[in-house]
C-alpha cells in the first residue's frame, strides 16, 4: 500500500504544473477574445486652433491713403511772342481777378505789322472793287455779243484773284491783330500768384514758350488720391470722404468726383479725384499733404481680417468658424485690401470666431480653440 501511495503522487506532482499552465493559457484566450471584441476609438483627438473675431475698425494702413491737395484751377502763363517785357507788376501772393492784365511786352513791331496788314488790305479791297467793276460791264458787253469769250473769261479770272487777295489780306490783318493782343497777358480765371519767373526788361520767346507767371485758384480745391485697386469698386461719384491735413491736422471732408479709368501697372492703384468741401479752410493750400479715411465711404463697411484666415475654392471665398469645437465653412464675400488684409463684406457676424491658420484644416473638424 504504501508503495501504491508513492506512485499516486509521484503521478500527481507531474500533471500539476501542466494543468496549471493550460489553464493559465485558457484564461489568457479567453481575455484576448474579450479584448477583440471591444470597438475600437475611432475619435481623433480635437485639433488646436486660434481664432480671431471680425473686426469692424480696420487698422490705419488698411483704409487710410495719402493725398495731395491742389487747385482746379492752375495755370503757368507763358509768352505767346518774342519780346521784351514791359509791365509786370504783380508778385507772388496777389490775388487776381479774371482778365485783370498781368503782363504786357514790347509791341512796338507787332504794332508796326499790324500798320501795314492793314494798308495791304485797303489795296486788295480797291483792286477787288476794280475787278468786280471790270467783270460787270463785262458781263453786258458779252450779254450782246459785243465781247468774245476769252476775254471774258479773263475778267472773271481777274475778279476771283482779286477777291482771294482781299481774303488774304483780311486773314494778316486778323494776324496781325491777334500778335498785338498777345502782347498782353491777362488772368484767365480768379486766383492768386504763385510764381514768377521773369521781371520787366527780361526778353521772352514765343518758341519755345517762356513762362512768366504760375496762377492758382485756391478757393476751388480737389483731393488727389491713389486708392487700391480692391477698393476702388467700393467708391462712387458723390461719396464724402473725411480727410485730416498734415502737419496742421485740420479735418476737412471731400466729395468724389472721379474715378480713375487705368490701374498703375506698379503700385496697384487708381487715381481718385474728389472736390473739397465748402467752407474751404484758409490753413488748407494747393500741394498740402491730407491723410484720407476710405472707410468714411458709404459702401466700405464689413469685417477685416487677415488674408490667412479666408480661402477661395472655384472662384469663391469661404472661411472656417469654430462652434460648438467643431469647425464650420462659411461662404464670404471679400475683397483684399492690401497684401496680408481682406475685408468681408458679407457672411460674417461680429461674434463669429475665424479660424486664422486654416492650413490643413477642414469643415467638421473637431477643434480646440485656444485662448488668445
Amino acid at each position: 500500500m504504501q508503495f501504491g501511495s508513492m506512485k499516486v503522487e509521484r503521478t500527481l506532482g507531474w500533471w500539476a504544473p501542466a494543468l496549471l499552465l493550460a489553464l493559465s493559457l485558457t484564461a489568457c484566450s479567453r481575455a484576448r477574445a474579450e479584448r477583440a471584441q471591444l470597438p475600437a476609438s475611432t475619435d481623433a483627438p480635437p485639433t488646436p486652433v486660434r481664432v480671431i473675431k471680425p473686426s469692424a475698425q480696420p487698422s490705419a494702413a488698411d483704409t487710410k491713403v495719402t493725398a495731395t491737395v491742389r487747385s482746379k484751377d492752375e495755370a503757368t502763363l507763358s509768352a505767346k511772342t518774342t519780346a521784351q517785357i514791359k509791365v509786370l507788376d504783380v508778385r507772388v501772393g496777389d490775388r487776381v481777378k479774371k482778365g485783370q492784365v498781368l503782363a504786357r511786352l514790347d509791341s512796338s513791331m507787332a504794332a508796326i505789322g499790324l500798320q501795314n496788314a492793314k494798308a495791304a488790305q485797303r489795296l486788295a479791297t480797291a483792286n477787288l472793287a476794280n475787278a468786280r467793276s471790270e467783270l460787270q460791264r463785262g458781263e453786258s458787253l458779252h450779254g450782246e455779243g459785243a465781247l468774245a469769250d476769252a476775254p471774258f473769261d479773263k475778267l472773271r479770272m481777274a475778279f476771283d484773284i482779286a477777291s482771294a487777295q482781299a481774303d488774304q489780306a483780311a486773314a494778316a490783318v486778323r494776324a496781325s491783330s491777334q500778335q498785338v493782343s498777345d502782347s498782353t497777358l491777362t488772368a484767365p480765371f480768379d486766383g492768386v500768384v504763385s510764381a514768377r519767373f521773369k521781371n520787366p526788361g527780361d526778353t521772352v520767346s514765343a518758341m519755345p514758350p517762356t513762362p512768366l507767371l504760375s496762377l492758382v485758384d485756391p478757393d476751388h480745391l480737389e483731393l488727389r488720391l491713389l486708392v487700391p485697386e480692391a477698393l476702388v469698386p467700393l467708391l462712387h461719384t458723390g461719396d464724402t470722404l473725411s480727410a485730416v491735413a498734415s502737419p496742421s491736422d485740420t479735418t476737412f471732408s471731400a466729395r468724389v468726383s472721379a474715378l480713375g479709368a487705368a490701374v498703375d501697372p506698379l503700385s496697384r492703384t487708381v487715381e481718385v479725384l474728389a472736390d473739397v468741401a465748402d467752407p474751404i479752410d484758409p490753413s488748407l493750400r494747393p500741394g498740402t499733404l491730407a491723410t484720407v479715411d476710405l472707410a468714411s465711404a458709404p459702401a466700405v463697411r464689413g469685417f477685416f481680417l487677415p488674408a490667412a484666415a479666408v480661402q477661395t475654392q472655384d472662384g469663391k471665398s469661404f472661411v472656417l468658424v469654430a462652434k460648438a469645437n467643431r469647425l464650420e465653412r462659411r461662404p464670404v464675400v471679400s475683397a483684399t485690401i492690401k497684401p496680408g488684409s481682406v475685408l468681408v463684406t458679407e457672411g460674417l457676424s461680429a461674434t463669429d470666431e475665424v479660424a486664422v491658420d486654416t492650413t490643413g484644416l477642414h469643415d467638421g473638424d473637431a477643434v480646440r480653440v485656444l485662448a488668445n
